[in-house]
């Protein structure tokens, strides 16, 4: 692998392409010579890539090259840095050929066709996303920015969204350390995501004198072992079912063995071995 630095301009040309509201703009200049950076790569088989970074650190452009033949990827961010457009090659060449300047995702075919396009709500939050060939994906968000209703393609004859419960935790700590925690969903529903112990625990979440949490749960997990160095050695859930871990003296994980409990006998479950560049499965 070859890996060369250089800049563009007229032997690395690079369109430059903005947005304006949803509207993607082909400006009528490319980018000024010297304002992007280019790595070069080419690898064993005498390919040839190209990647076009701004100042920003943000890839505007990747270029794969089949010989003479250029295959460019444009990726296109607004004025708050968000990705708002990535133009596949079919995109790229169709638009380089185009008379016209401003394109709309909504009516362009070829953005419609060969195009991923993104559009956000004020605080930055995705609430569109397009796939080439595909009708848009929609996104809904409480005031806390939580997701709650998404809806794609698919669903939007049928008018039918995908409505997603969000748990109303209150969250108690003693410092930074979690002590415990109550939801305002009623018991009946509780069972989706956080879940509430069975009985009544008069310390549900516990640590060790080293800080590390031994016992949670609220995540089901009964109880927490560690070794010298403060790394879990095994860990105990509520319904018998342990992972136990084996590591290296320097502290490098090496194994770690998933136990289930099925009429009162351990059955490994599965087996990973680790190796400095290996890993091992190992299932009965």
């Amino acid at each position: 692998m070859k890996t060369e630095y250089l800049t563009n301009g007229s032997s690395y040309p690079c369109r430059n392409y903005t947005v304006s509201g949803d509207n993607l703009v082909k400006n009528a200049s490319d980018y000024a010579a010297n304002t992007l950076s280019v790595m070069k790569t080419t690898d064993e088989d005498n390919k040839v890539a190209y990647e076009f970074t701004d100042k920003l650190g943000r890839v505007i452009l990747r270029r794969q090259m089949d010989g003479t033949e250029q295959y460019d990827t444009y990726s296109v961010y607004d004025d708050f840095g968000r990705l708002r457009f990535v133009l596949s090659p079919m995109a790229s060449d169709a638009l380089a050929a185009a008379a016209t300047t401003t394109y709309s995702p909504a009516s362009n075919a070829d953005l419609k066709n060969y195009a991923y396009s993104y559009k956000y709500n004020s605080r930055g939050l995705c609430i569109e996303r397009k796939w080439p060939g595909a009708d848009p994906a929609y996104w809904v968000y409480d005031k806390a920015d939580r997701l709650i209703f998404s809806q794609d393609g698919e669903q939007r004859p049928t008018n039918s969204w995908t409505f997603y419960k969000v748990d109303d935790l209150t969250l108690n700590y003693n410092g930074n350390q979690l002590k415990d925690a109550t939801d305002a969903i009623p018991a009946a529903t509780s069972t989706i995501g956080f879940v509430k112990p069975a009985t009544t625990v008069s310390n549900p979440v516990v640590y060790n004198a080293n800080g590390a949490m031994k016992q949670n749960y609220y995540n089901g997990i009964a109880g927490i072992s560690y070794n010298a160095l403060n790394l879990p050695e095994k860990i105990r859930f509520l319904y018998g079912h342990a992972t136990q871990y084996s590591y290296e003296a320097s502290g490098v994980k090496r194994r770690v063995v998933h136990q289930t409990v099925k009429t009162n006998l351990n059955i490994p479950l599965e087996t990973t071995n680790y190796a400095p560049a290996i890993r091992t499965f190992n299932r009965p």
